[in-house]
């Protein structure tokens, strides 16, 4: 029996959609330790890094994690820093949501990140290894002359029912306690100093300390791939020049093709106008991010073609 053009459009939607949730299974049935297997064996430091965090969230009763998360939330010298709602860069479909909240304590010298996110391994998997790649990073501070915050703390806990309240949106929270480095983000540095040519000392210092930072981390093994100008932060005095790297939630041993462009011409117009630091390359490979754009667009105009498709099928069997 011949099916009619309608009746298989509707059966490749429906396929479609069940592709999709297999996908979302079968990344949930990995646990936390199997995607740390899978995607860390290559840098050895941070695959064990890793394995010993997630042991020790494992070992510490849920309890314990949300009763030092509230004594950290009742310091009186806690202030509240922003919030973003993004979503876990995991390159599968559905990448899980989450809201990150940034808190400073001033009296203690330290920076407390939560993360508001739906309860799942490969969240858990994307915060550990956050943790992971910061620690590593901080083994490198001698080799490749930068700074890197210490973590002094973190925890997990999950709300049972309606405990969020209308605070929270998901039902995890994840926490990370680390020391504040008291440098200016390198825009704030920028203005500070006023670099107007490229024939000053300090310009081609920091251009040269900033490539130099980049190729060392790259050379070991490490590549932040969240080089906005934010999460650079520096400190000049009498013309010497300290940097420190914050935020290794996209830290990876791959690159993201970016690339980090900080000569002299860059940071003068950084300096004027709050360029951003990092170019794409024009021609040659495209970065992941554009090719996937890419693959989106093209996903979406065969379905526009499709459901035209199945539109006038559909109206000429009617006819």
């Amino acid at each position: 029996m011949k099916r009619s053009p309608l009746t298989l459009s509707l059966n490749v939607d429906t396929i479609n959609e069940e592709y999709k949730e297999m996908k979302r299974i079968k990344r949930e049935d990995l646990t936390v330790s199997q995607l740390i297997d899978k995607n860390l064996t290559n840098n050895e430091l941070v695959f064990n890094m890793a394995n010993n965090i997630n042991k020790y969230l494992n070992r510490q009763s849920e309890t314990q994690m949300r009763d030092a998360y509230e004594n950290l939330m009742a310091e009186n010298s806690l202030s509240f820093l922003g919030a973003h709602r993004r979503q876990f860069a995991i390159s599968e479909p559905n990448n899980p949501k989450y809201v990150s909240y940034v808190y400073i304590n001033n009296n203690k010298n330290e920076i407390i990140k939560v993360y508001n996110y739906e309860c799942c391994n490969s969240a858990d998997y994307m915060l550990i290894k956050e943790i992971a790649y910061q620690n590593y990073a901080y083994t490198l501070i001698d080799k490749c002359d930068f700074k890197v915050s210490i973590i002094k703390k973190y925890g997990k806990f999950k709300f049972n029912g309606g405990e969020g309240g209308d605070k929270y949106s998901y039902n995890c929270i994840f926490y990370i306690v680390m020391e504040k480095i008291n440098y200016l983000s390198l825009n704030k540095a920028l203005e500070n100093i006023g670099i107007i040519n490229e024939d000053t000392e300090i310009c081609n210092k920091l251009s040269q300390k900033l490539t130099d930072l980049d190729n060392c981390l790259s050379n070991n093994g490490l590549n932040h791939n969240d080089y906005h100008s934010e999460n650079i932060l520096v400190n000049i005095e009498n013309n010497n020049i300290d940097v420190a790297l914050i935020d290794y939630g996209n830290a990876d041993e791959n690159s993201d093709f970016k690339l980090w462009d900080y000569s002299c011409q860059k940071l003068i117009e950084m300096s004027s106008r709050s360029a951003s630091p990092v170019s794409i390359p024009s021609g040659g490979k495209k970065t992941k991010t554009r090719k996937m754009k890419a693959k989106t667009r093209k996903m979406k105009a065969k379905t526009r073609k499709m459901k035209t498709r199945k539109t006038k099928t559909f109206s000429r069997n009617r006819n």
